[in-house]
């Protein structure tokens, strides 16, 4: 749930999950019994500035082996995405180092060009 004020340039959001579960002697090492998840976010707009602010957390209650699959799992999610982070800034670094290298090469190219226009023709270029 969301909700916007001051005439759009703040607006401040909640959202909440509770999963109960009652887990037989079969299922109790692998499933949680009770799970809580909440968030809350505010975002505010002044002039060109979007001030951000978030919270959340959950609260898990079950057996260790339970918890700790999940706990697990969230980490093999987290240690995932910062790899692709990494990868994606590695690819923006050399997109850089690439566009620096064409820059270098049309200024050249421009110059060659410039150099071997006549006099009469004006022999400038405008970019």
């Amino acid at each position: 749930m969301s909700k916007d004020f001051n005439a759009g340039r703040t607006s401040a959001g909640v959202i909440a999950t509770h999963l109960v579960r009652r887990p037989d002697d079969e299922t109790r090492d692998e499933l949680i019994a009770q799970a809580f998840s909440g968030g809350a976010s505010v975002t505010h707009r002044i002039d060109d500035y979007q001030f951000i602010v978030r919270a959340s957390g959950t609260h898990l209650v079950g057996s260790s082996g339970a918890i700790d699959a999940v706990s697990n799992e969230v980490l093999k999610r987290s240690e995932a995405l910062l790899a692709r982070d990494r990868h994606r800034e590695a690819q923006l670094g050399n997109l850089e180092t690439e566009l620096d290298d064409i820059r270098v090469r049309l200024d050249e190219l421009r110059q060659a060009l410039a150099a071997s226009l006549p006099p009469a023709s004006g022999g400038s270029l405008t970019t």
